[in-house]
């Protein structure tokens, strides 16, 4: 049964197995009185087998509301108002992805040492311990909302704001380093989003052109609102080298990046002797000329751990969107462009890649960049010196890694024909139509890392390491040409 409790010295091989369980009831009630006031209401009922006792079941009601107010008597006189609909919605959701499938009990593992006369023997010891009291996971979200068409539907308008609170968070609580075992996971944190998202469309004709054009615009803001007494949770050390990345504390967003605040390289040794504390002490002692400045945060007079500071967000300020369609006599073409702006990414390529010490292993090669670094023949540059011995902790994680990872990007551009259809009734073939077919045609950005959208994405799914860039493989371009028949 357990692969790995052999005694042999050179054991790699490993087994597991888990069984775990859900169980879902809902049931769904619609009123429509005259097409102008429409309600629903839900009830779910989930139950998991990662929940003990009376917790492993979760209930989770949902409301939503909408008034179709061109409809009414008063608005029918309206002509430029097609349509005009407000929306409300207040629902619950429960989330057990998070948790482990056996939370609720102390875990054993084999293949741990156990001594005897000096001697070491494999066998089974608890590792991680139990929380009973772990629940349900459960987001809360309302929206309001408004539907709007103009202009016998050729102009239409979407809106809506939306507040989800997120409460019970399932996340590791962390536990004294006298228990001895792995800390267990816990209904610790909440968090709060808000949002408004904004959809605008036009479509019009002009002779034989016809063409629709659309806007859509959304910002959200997250921020952690409790931990449940739990000190900042620190990670993104998605690469060994840089050490903790982000920090995710109350009152701010998720995992935002932590660390010190990179001011530009000496340039000359007084440069160096001219950086003091209040006390008049040198505050970098041991850097030289060429050397990283780091700035004193909290102002005590030396670089420590303690300088670490807010350096931005992979959370964006908002993002947009903007689409084309244009058709003329059988022609068609249409283009999608979509942006991200105020967002900043953490270069992990680039740490590795603008070292100024350690030149060995997987990370040899470096930014050309580095060719123009500072040296007494070149000493205005504001590329780190070379050295053997990094007594300023030029390599530790700075601002000198966290850039700006706004883009626009063209992600699809399509050209296309439909052959006329009077010629195609001798055929009985309904339509043709060929077309070709660009995806990721081009992006604008700043980010000089492989791809600025991979960078704000979360590592392995990691929502604590969220615009950490790990320098994955970046998107490809794609090419299609193709043909359509209706019969």
């Amino acid at each position: 049964q357990y692969l790995s409790a052999s005694r042999s010295a050179n054991n790699v091989v490993r087994s597991s197995q888990y069984d775990g369980s859900l169980s879902s009831y809902f049931g769904r009630a619609n009123y429509n009185f005259r097409d102008r006031y429409l309600l629903t209401a839900t009830l779910r009922f989930d139950q998991t087998s990662k929940f003990l006792g009376p917790v492993r079941t979760g209930t989770f009601p949902s409301v939503g509301a909408a008034w179709n107010i061109s409809n009414e008597q008063f608005l029918k006189d309206v002509s430029y108002l097609s349509v005009l609909k407000l929306r409300a919605s207040y629902g619950q959701v429960g989330n057990q992805n998070a948790a482990p499938n056996y939370g609720y009990a102390s875990v054993a593992r084999n293949n741990q040492n156990y001594v005897f006369n000096k001697t070491p023997a494999p066998g089974l010891a608890i590792t991680q311990i139990n929380n009973p009291d772990l629940k349900w996971e459960t987001a809360i979200t309302t929206d309001v909302g408004v539907d709007a068409e103009f202009l016998n539907g050729k102009l239409s308008l979407t809106a809506d704001y939306f507040e989800r609170r997120t409460k019970d968070m399932i996340a590791l609580l962390p536990v004294p380093d006298y228990v001895g075992q792995a800390p267990a996971s816990a209904n610790v944190g909440s968090l709060r989003n808000r949002g408004l998202e904004l959809a605008l469309n036009y479509r019009d004709a002009v002779g034989k052109l016809q063409y629709s054009v659309g806007l859509n615009f959304t910002k959200i803001n997250n921020v952690i609102t409790s931990l449940g007494g739990a000190n900042p949770i620190a990670n993104g050390n998605v690469l060994v080298q840089t050490g903790n990345t982000t920090l995710t504390d109350v009152g701010r967003e998720v995992a935002y990046f932590y660390g010190l605040q990179a001011q530009g390289v000496f340039h000359n040794q007084g440069e160096i002797d001219s950086y003091r504390g209040a006390a008049g002490a040198l505050i970098q002692p041991g850097a030289k000329p060429g050397d990283v400045k780091y700035q004193d945060t909290n102002g005590d007079g030396v670089i420590t751990a303690l300088d670490n500071t807010y350096l931005g967000s992979g959370t964006p300020n908002y993002t947009y969107g903007f689409s084309v369609n244009l058709a003329y006599s059988g022609f068609d073409f249409k283009v999608l462009l979509y942006g991200v702006q105020g967002a900043e990414a953490v270069n992990g390529a680039a740490f590795n890649l603008s070292k100024s010490a350690n030149f060995v292993g997987a990370w040899s090669n470096f930014y050309a960049s580095r060719l123009d670094r500072w040296t007494t023949a070149n000493p205005t540059s504001d590329q780190p010196r070379v050295t053997s011995n990094d007594t300023n902790g030029n390599d530790r994680f700075s601002s000198r890694y966290v850039e700006d990872a706004s883009y626009l990007r063209a992600r699809n551009m399509e050209v296309g024909y439909s052959l006329p259809k009077n010629f195609l009734g001798r055929y009985q073939v309904g339509g043709v139509r060929v077309f070709a077919s660009v995806d990721n045609v081009f992006t604008i950005t700043k980010y000089t890392g492989y791809d600025p959208e991979i960078s704000t994405a979360a590592y392995y799914n990691n929502p604590l390491s969220y615009g950490v860039d790990y320098g994955n493989y970046p998107q490809s371009r794609t090419y299609r040409l193709g043909f359509n028949v209706q019969f």
